[in-house]
């Protein structure tokens, strides 16, 4: 029984400031719900692997399966007996900008995490996220996501 989430937050920001986050794996741990660190070898395309240290430690090959520029990336993860899917979508908005951030789980284990309240504990996560990935634009402004001028 698979399940998805989402939060939607509009923002005074620019779209393309936002985007600079999701296509650049090194700043993954400061915005993402559940990610420590996250390390890719080069530019983000589709099929790329992201390793990511998740919050609880494990590290987990994510693969971008999906890039819309300046708009949306979608990677899959498989921990055992999941299909996590993580899209991260960006639009313009009379507020400047609306962040779509859903999560996916399928495979033979997602109805068990639905019965243990998984769905409940990652809509917090990731309107914490949102709010989060806002702030850091708001604070690092047009340039290097990473801080750098």
């Amino acid at each position: 029984m698979s399940w998805s989430i989402e939060s939607v937050r509009e923002a005074p920001v620019r779209p393309e400031e936002v985007y600079r986050f999701y296509i650049e794996p090194a700043t993954w741990g400061r915005w993402g719900h559940n990610t420590r660190w996250a390390r890719a070898d080069g530019p983000l395309t589709e099929g790329s692997i992201v390793n990511v240290k998740a919050g609880y430690g494990a590290v987990y090959p994510v693969r971008v399966v999906r890039i819309v520029p300046d708009r949306l990336i979608v990677c899959e993860v498989t921990p055992r007996g999941l299909l996590i899917t993580n899209s991260f979508e960006v639009t313009p908005a009379d507020a400047g900008a609306r962040l779509r951030h859903t999560i996916g789980v399928g495979g033979r284990f997602a109805g068990l995490t639905r019965r243990l309240g998984f769905p409940w504990l990652y809509r917090r996560l990731l309107a914490k996220e949102t709010r989060r990935l806002v702030a850091l634009v708001r604070e690092n402004g047009p340039g290097d996501p990473e801080g750098n001028a």
